[in-house]
């Protein structure tokens, strides 16, 4: 019984964390375009490195949507 609520416990903290990489892959995206488009051409590197990154962690969690059901965004 103290296994099974242990473990209840972890798969719910996992299940977080990879609804908060859904959103904060969004926002990683979201900003490395606006920056690249309102940063000029010496800010382009860093925002082509954070929209990928923001790609990996999208594509790693299984997109925004996990995020976005799970915190109850855009309901």
């Amino acid at each position: 019984m103290i296994y099974q609520d242990y473990f209840d416990s972890v798969g719910e903290a996992i299940e977080f964390l990879i609804a908060l990489g859904g959103v904060i892959s969004v926002f990683l995206v979201i900003l490395g375009i606006l920056w690249g488009a309102l940063g000029g051409r010496r800010q382009m590197k860093s925002a082509i490195i954070l929209v990928v990154i923001g790609g990996i962690i999208w594509a790693l969690t299984g997109g925004y949507e996990v995020g976005l059901k799970y915190f109850h965004i855009f309901r």
